[in-house]
């Protein structure tokens, strides 16, 4: 939590939080605890702000990278389960897994923000190359392999959110 418990609106996007009389009882509470004690929570509050603030522009700086990551990690499983039968599917799903890669990055990360957006890139990956591949073949087994490469793509979409997030952490809290 980057806001004091006396702020009526979030700091970084200015969203609602609290009504001004809630946050002016909460100001007195504040203002009543002994100064040491809320000299270090001011502290701890500038803290979590700057590192919130210092991974939203970590985030913007590297949304490139993240889109790119994001075709990667869809399109390699998924042209890979079905052998790059349909060589016109691989810029689909480079282009859907780059807007996957977009989205978790404005989600901020995730772990299952990360596994939803890449499960769901998959199937839009799969409703997409239906018209490219020999459907009967497809069904006649294929269809297995990209079950595995679906679990794939989840599993590095999972991985890919928990960095997102794991990245804005602040671990010097406990110390």
């Amino acid at each position: 939590m980057t806001n004091r418990p006396y702020e009526t609106s979030c700091a970084l996007c200015d969203y609602p939080l609290q009504d001004a009389a809630a946050a002016t009882a909460k100001r007195k509470e504040w203002d009543a605890l002994p100064a040491t004690i809320r000299e270090e929570q001011e502290k701890a509050f500038d803290r979590m702000r700057l590192g919130t603030t210092e991974h939203r522009n970590w985030l913007k700086s590297h949304r490139v990278v993240h889109a790119i990551l994001g075709g990667l990690l869809l399109s390699l499983p998924m042209n890979f389960s079905v052998f790059f039968a349909s060589l016109w599917s691989i810029p689909i799903d480079l282009a859907v897994g780059a807007a996957a890669g977009l989205l978790l990055n404005r989600q901020r990360g995730g772990s299952w923000q990360g596994l939803g957006v890449f499960v769901l890139a998959a199937v839009v990956s799969v409703i997409l190359r239906a018209p490219f591949i020999n459907m009967s073949e497809y069904l006649k087994g294929y269809w297995f392999f990209t079950c595995f490469a679906v679990m794939i793509v989840s599993a590095g979409g999972y991985m890919m959110g928990m960095k997102l997030d794991y990245e804005h952490r602040d671990h010097s809290m406990t110390s």
